[in-house]
């Protein structure tokens, strides 16, 4: 089981306002980066680059002001206000926890620890008595008890919860960030029933099928949710990206410019707790029956009307009237990135948290006017270059694409994947998964066929997917040529945000300092067994043989190229596994939904090409999969997030297990080389320090190689039982031994 360390260091905010106790305003009952306190006083949001959360005043002497910043725990994504007692709590991503904060005193008061893995979202029902928090990495939601702070509940959810809305102080509802699924969505009702215990009820919705229609496809990105107010209230509002995969020359259509994503908002009737084809009739396409917009990610209600944060194109969205009659007022420009929003009704305003821009947007609802602008944050952790490359990720302005319609962000979500597969054959490849962007720098080539060898030949994507005029003016250098590096400051920016994606170097399996389970620890034995050679392709530290110091790159055919995919044909450039336990699903097609079918001896592994595992039995292949799943990654940025080269590890090689050991006759020891190529010497030793054979002395190339002992001096002698030590050298430094045990 994992344990969380429950210390907290937190710099303390200055308390400038008194406690909140007026209840003007109605309780927010949906999870939000930005609320506002019952009097209307005060403003809060998270500030996840900075570890921290931020207030600012909404009226009074502190009105459109910074007051505090508050130091948190890792990534904060949420926040919710309480109705009544005067907290606030923030979930805390990287931390798994809730951090609990007096508004009054602005100081942390509690943490609420062990709250699944990356705790996404937190909301109270309006009676204040209960918490919803959701967990996406475990895919759990807990129910906490406000008073005790302890969990009432642990549900199980689909896939990646996110966002929460209370419908009432008994049951709310939980969106999923990403659908993997071909033909349908999930919302998961959580409620309490007769007997008062906690169960799920899952609601399908349905993606919109008919590929050649304006704005087809399946809803993405769905961080947030919202109920409408009465006498709406039937209707839950989903705002997500329609991204059309099942489009493309392989059913006779093509991506396009203008439906290859498609910003809208998904009703599902909470009444019948269904979202069918009538009400995927009732989706609003703002993008094709309003002005063209990009990542729709929250929705506001308040005299009528729906306001609708985009977080690509910029701006605001509002609307009048109900899901089923809106109709599009106007668009709002506001900062960079915006997260969500939070009405203020008796101020008439809406205060619109841009992440990127790191300001607050402050709007009046009567004039849909910009009032003014108030600054978000004192200091910032990125490099100039770093953070105008994440707003570029995030962004569909300018030249990065066509009408606002597409960002990085819409397919690579929040630096990650779509865990959807794309019909890419009008660009003369084939059917191709979208790839995770976390620990990009670290891990060799930038797609499936290793036809890119630097961050900024991602211009190509801008220009190609996302319909953009580019970064580079003029023509860009081929794919594998003359490096397009230096021929935009902004192309250059975007690749140095690219090079700080990481990963956690815990999973939901394997928390910091855990040894490994039996089981795990035996799959890893065979995972290096250089009979079953999965680290043969998959080499660490980083689970890969992909080295962007090898031109042409090492591709594997592992037999999974489809008819006609001449691309993929001689074979794809291998994966890392680091953080695979969060990728699925798998392979360059997105074939197989498990680790399991990946190295399963079926079609999906023809003749053993992708691993020697018909040779396993069941469980082994189990202890396999357990032990892949524990692999993490590499959770330090650039020094300072300051510069844009890769942080590796101190060590350019691992010398991993001797095995059989102990040992009759022979062993076979693995190790790795992190980067080459490089001198390499391993030579035996006995426990007097005298030096007795040399296994290896010659240059080897980056990747993960395996070298034998039959048990003979450098003289062809046997050697008696006894402890003997493997020790390897790289480029004249030591980099570990491994003793080994002869018994004859």
């Amino acid at each position: 089981m994992r344990m969380r360390s429950t210390l907290i260091a937190l710099s303390l905010g200055v308390a400038v306002l008194s406690l909140v106790s007026s209840t003007t305003a109605a309780a927010a009952t949906n999870s939000r980066p930005i609320d506002i306190t019952p009097d209307e006083m005060e403003v809060w949001y998270v500030m996840p680059d900075h570890n921290a959360v931020g207030v600012i005043g909404a009226q009074g002497v502190n009105e459109n002001t910074l007051i505090t910043e508050i130091s948190v725990m890792q990534e904060p994504w949420c926040l919710a206000v309480h109705p009544s007692n005067g907290e606030v709590w923030v979930a805390c991503k990287r931390a798994d926890a809730i951090v609990v904060i007096d508004a009054a005193t602005k100081t942390a008061i509690d943490t609420i620890p062990d709250l699944g893995f990356d705790t996404y979202g937190v909301a109270f029902n309006a009676a204040g008595t209960k918490a919803a928090v959701t967990a996406s990495g475990s895919d759990q939601a807990f129910i906490v008890d406000v008073s005790t702070r302890t969990i009432d509940a642990t549900i199980s959810l689909y896939r990646r919860p996110h966002g929460i809305a209370w419908a009432d102080n008994a049951r709310f509802y939980v969106s999923t960030l990403l659908f993997v699924d071909v033909s349908n969505t999930r919302v998961t009702k959580v409620f309490q029933d007769t007997s008062s215990i906690w169960q799920k009820q899952e609601i399908l919705v349905l993606q919109d099928g008919n590929i050649f229609a304006p704005g087809a496809g399946y809803p993405s990105c769905i961080i947030s949710l919202n109920i409408q107010p009465a006498p709406a209230d039937t209707f839950l509002i989903l705002p997500a990206t329609h991204i059309n995969t099942l489009d493309g020359h392989l059913v006779g259509g093509a991506l396009e410019a203008t439906d290859i994503t498609t910003s809208v908002l998904r009703p599902v009737n909470i009444r019948k707790d269904q979202s069918g084809f009538t009400e995927m009739s009732q989706t609003y396409k703002s993008s094709i029956v309003g002005t063209p917009t990009s990542g729709p990610i929250a929705t506001e209600f308040h005299g009528g009307r729906m306001f609708v944060p985009n977080i690509s194109s910029g701006d605001i969205t509002v609307l009048s009237g109900n899901i089923k009659t809106a109709v599009e007022d106007t668009v709002i420009r506001c900062g960079e990135g915006p997260l969500g929003a939070v009405v203020a009704p008796t101020l008439e305003r809406i205060f619109v948290h841009n992440w990127l821009s790191r300001d607050i947007t402050v709007i009046s609802t009567a004039a849909d006017t910009v009032v003014t602008t108030v600054t978000a944050a004192t200091w910032e952790p990125y490099s100039a270059s770093v953070l105008n490359g994440k707003q570029l990720f995030f962004s569909s302005r300018g030249d990065l694409s066509i009408d606002n319609r597409h960002s990085c962000h819409s397919c690579h979500v929040f630096g990650t994947a779509d865990g959807r597969d794309w019909d890419f054959s009008q660009f003369g490849a084939h059917k191709r998964a979208t790839p995770d962007m976390r620990a990009i720098a670290l891990t060799g080539a930038h797609n499936w066929t290793a036809s890119m060898d630097e961050m900024q030949d991602h211009e190509f994507g801008i220009r190609d997917l996302q319909f953009g005029p580019g970064l580079i003016a003029g023509t860009p250098n081929p794919k594998l040529g003359p490096p397009n590096a230096g021929m935009s400051a902004n192309l250059d920016d975007l690749a140095a945000f690219m090079a700080t994606q990481t990963l956690r170097s815990d999973t939901p399996t394997l928390g910091p300092g855990e040894p490994l389970s039996a089981t795990a620890d035996s799959g890893r034995a065979l995972f290096f067994d250089p009979v079953v050679g999965c680290a043969g392709c998959h080499a660490p530290p980083y689970f890969t043989d992909s080295n962007l110091g090898n031109n042409p790159f090492v591709i594997h055919d592992v037999g999974t190229a489809a008819i006609g995919d001449t691309l993929g044909a001689p074979g794809f450039d291998t994966p890392s596994l680091m953080g695979v336990w969060d990728t699925g699903p798998y392979f360059h097609h997105h074939a197989a939904n498990s680790i399991k079918q990946t190295i399963s001896p079926t079609a999906l592994n023809p003749n053993d090409l992708h691993g020697v595992t018909s040779i396993l039995n069941s469980d082994e292949i189990d202890f396999i999969v357990e032990y892949v799943k524990t692999i993490g990654g590499y959770e330090q940025l650039p020094t300072g997030v300051e510069d844009a080269s890769p942080s590796r590890p101190v060590s350019n090689a691992m010398l991993g297990r001797a095995a059989p050991n102990p040992f009759h006759r022979s062993t076979s020891i693995d190790f790795s080389i992190t980067n080459g190529p490089a001198d390499v010497l391993i030579e035996v030793y006995n426990v007097a320090g005298r030096q007795v054979r040399t296994l290896l002395n010659r240059s080897m190339t980056r990747g993960t190689h395996v070298v034998g002992w039959d048990s003979r001096n450098d003289a062809g002698q046997d050697v008696g039982n006894g402890i003997y030590f493997a020790r390897l050298y790289v480029n004249g430094e030591e980099q570990g031994s491994r003793k080994m045990t002869i018994l004859r």
